[in-house]
């Protein structure tokens, strides 16, 4: 069976059910206005019947004059008269019978007749309401009346007078409503079954393919993935289908009423945001407009949305409808690829990097080669022609190859399988394997047949070999051996005249300070003044003698340090203490900065507190206002003593002499005080001697700091 065909036995079984249950309800109304009416003919019988007696009363009370006869005339008449308002319905009919012999005598009346009628009828033949009445009982009857109408009678008789009244009423007339109805109804169920037919065959259709469609559509809403929205006219969602919890997180109730881009866009700033708040009052479609949110747990999703506006018949806006698509996982596919893509990328360029420097390394190889072998050809060919002793060796020491005057000066044999240690005996321990490895540089000079060679050794690890070039130095040699010799002789005539001169130096100083002192000159006297400068020349020349003496010592190696171990911090201290009378004459301010804790190195106290002193003397000397700083720094291995002043500084092209001996770079005129030129070079030889460094950072106007730096442990002899 079609869903047609039980869509139309449907609406017939509720036509049939209908006019059942309507039939049946007309027939019970049907038969309580029966009811009625029969109570209703009674009654009007019976009260006609207490009318008549009433009148009977009144006719007898006053009779008139004619027969017996005529009071009974007279006695209807009143009484169809008075009855006459008591007859209801068009086809009602109250009769007033009455016995005559064999015959029945009958004056009715019917509803809306001016005049009673009369008749007279055979008492077999006459109607039962009319019999009974006149035997005097009272009831209802439905039967025929004596025309042959079908009627319904209520009869009642008048007591001692032998007359009867009936009251009736045409049964047609009390049943054409209800037949009306039935023919109506007849009517409304042939025209409910025609429209039953009509909804089947043609409204039908259309219903069933609304139906599929709103189906398909609400099948293709469960089904889809994505989040289906429609907003109004103000952009506040008025629908979104049930994804939205599952993408988003939050259930369509929460996010109805809420503007479309404050669900689909994480920032109101952003370009998508403006243009979704920017669609009020537009009529714009939404094509794959890509966006940005978060989730209720906050998870990055990616949303795309698409949308068309929704217009009334006058072309109003009326709001938006439309989907969100998720693209997180395409997006992160994306991010995956073009990271996948970066890396393939970065791979390939480092890959062809590599290509390129194997290339380029290979390009420099090759040239090396060439090089290598270019420059062997030219070292075999520069060995051949030179004059210069030329001598090839492997890492035994075995003789490659010797030119002419390498074979002359060493004297070798053709075919000669000797080692180099073999040959000459300098050359014995030297690690040749080593030596061309490594590409080491060597030079040896040695004596051969009373004449004197530099051998300058060179190793070649990119040929595997290392060559000798000879050169003749004995007058170098010979030079040399002189001016040491009279290297030496200069500094034991320096130390002799050294100490020659400082004994009456001595006497002089000591004799000038005894003059000074006990004398009894005034400051301002001649005699003092000369006593003075005698005093400062000779102390001046006793500086000089004695840095002298200690230079030499230097030079001719006989000056030896007692290493002891030395607190740096006290030592600081006690040589600003001892100069501190001086800083004082002068106007300047002394600072010393030393750790709390001893700093104690290995050296000799005597000379670095002679290096302090001579520092702290110079820049007293070299400044004029300001300050002298001496500060102390250490660290595991190594200790910084710093000497800065504020003085006139030191520029740069001087401080490159400033530690030559005899050199002033200042000008004499520019410091009160002129020294030796013997201070820095000495204060450098004795910081070297203790393996340390000292240097200067100066600036012209600004100052000069002297920096020296001492090993804390000192591995000496």
């Amino acid at each position: 069976m079609t869903r047609q065909t039980r869509v139309i036995t449907l609406i017939t079984i509720m036509v049939l059910v209908a006019l059942v249950i309507t039939l049946s309800a007309e027939r019970i109304l049907y038969r309580h206005a029966l009811t009625n009416e029969l109570s209703r003919c009674l009654d009007t019988a019976r009260d006609v019947a207490e009318l008549a007696e009433v009148l009977a009363r009144q006719l007898k009370s006053q009779p008139p004059a004619n027969s017996a006869q005529d009071w009974e005339e007279q006695l209807l008449r009143q009484l169809a008269s008075a009855a006459r308002p008591m007859q209801p319905g068009n086809t009602s009919r109250l009769v007033v019978c009455r016995l005559a012999g064999e015959n029945l005598e009958l004056v009715g009346l019917k509803h809306g007749a001016g005049t009673a009628e009369r008749t007279t009828i055979p008492w077999a033949s006459a109607p039962q309401p009319y019999k009974r009445a006149v035997a005097g009982e009272a009831g209802t009857l439905q039967t025929e009346d004596e025309a042959g109408h079908r009627i319904i009678a209520g009869y009642a008789p008048l007591d001692k007078l032998n007359i009867g009244v009936v009251a009736s009423i045409e049964l047609a007339e009390v049943r054409a409503p209800y037949t009306r109805s039935r023919i109506f109804i007849a009517f409304g169920a042939v025209a409910l079954t025609l429209l039953g037919i009509l909804i089947a065959n043609f409204i039908m259709p259309a219903y069933r393919h609304a139906s599929e469609l709103e189906d398909r559509l609400r099948d293709l809403i469960i089904s889809n993935t994505d989040i289906i929205w429609e907003t109004d006219g103000q952009q506040a969602l008025t629908y979104c289908s049930d994804n939205s919890s599952q993408i988003l997180g939050w259930a369509p109730r929460e996010l109805l009423g809420k503007k479309l881009h404050e669900v689909f866009c994480i920032k109101p700033e952003c370009p998508v945001a403006r243009q979704l708040s920017g669609l009020t009052g537009r009529s714009e479609p939404l094509t794959n407009l890509e966006t940005y949110t978060h989730t209720r747990d906050g998870q990055p999703v990616y949303l795309q949305l698409s949308g068309v506006p929704v217009l009334n018949r006058q072309q109003e806006l009326q709001g938006y409808r439309g989907i969100a698509k998720n693209i997180t996982d395409r997006r992160q596919a994306e991010e995956a690829r073009r990271r996948l893509n970066d890396e393939l990328e970065r791979r390939v360029q480092e890959r062809t990097a590599e290509l390129a420097d194997a290339n380029y390394l290979l390009k420099q190889e090759v040239a090396e080669r060439k090089r290598i072998e270019e420059r062997a050809r030219y070292m075999a060919l520069f060995a051949e022609l030179s004059p210069t002793p030329v001598v090839r060796f492997d890492t035994t020491g075995r003789i490659l190859m010797a030119n002419p005057a390498a074979v002359e000066i060493l004297s070798l044999r053709s075919n000669d399988t000797r080692g180099l240690g073999e040959i000459l005996e300098d050359f014995t321990g030297l690690d040749f394997a080593q030596c061309i490895q490594e590409g080491a540089k060597l030079n040896i000079t040695a004596g051969i047949r009373r004449r004197f060679y530099t051998f300058n050794i060179r190793g070649i690890p990119e040929l595997g070999f290392g060559q000798i070039y000879a050169s003749d130095v004995t007058e170098l040699v010979t030079a040399r051996v002189e001016a040491e010799s009279a290297n030496r002789a200069k500094s034991q005539f320096l130390a002799n005249m050294s100490h020659e001169l400082r004994t009456p130096l001595t006497v002089i100083n000591g004799f000038s300070e005894v003059l000074l002192e006990t004398a009894g000159f005034q400051p301002e006297d001649q005699q003092h003044i000369y006593l003075e400068r005698i005093r400062k020349n000779g102390e001046h020349l006793l500086v000089l003698i004695n840095d002298l003496l200690d230079l030499a010592k230097i030079e001719a190696g006989r000056m030896e340090l007692e290493y002891t171990r030395v607190d740096l911090t006290n030592l600081l201290r006690e040589a600003a203490e001892h100069m501190s009378t001086h800083v004082g004459r002068r106007g300047l301010e002394l600072f010393v900065d030393v750790p709390p804790a001893p700093v104690v190195i290995e050296a000799d106290r005597i000379r670095i507190k002679q290096v302090i002193l001579n520092l702290i003397s110079n820049a007293i000397k070299f400044t004029r206002i300001g300050s002298i700083s001496v500060w102390l720094n250490s660290s595991p291995s190594w200790v910084r003593i710093s000497v800065k002043d504020t003085g006139i500084g030191i520029s740069p092209e001087n401080q490159r002499r400033l530690f030559y001996p005899f050199e002033q770079v200042h000008d004499k005129q520019k410091i009160s005080e002129p020294g030796t030129g013997l201070g820095l070079a000495l204060c450098q030889e004795i910081v070297e001697a203790h393996h340390g460094k000292i240097h200067v950072v100066s600036e012209l106007g600004i100052g000069s700091d002297f920096i020296v730096e001492l090993p804390v442990n000192n591995h000496h002899e």
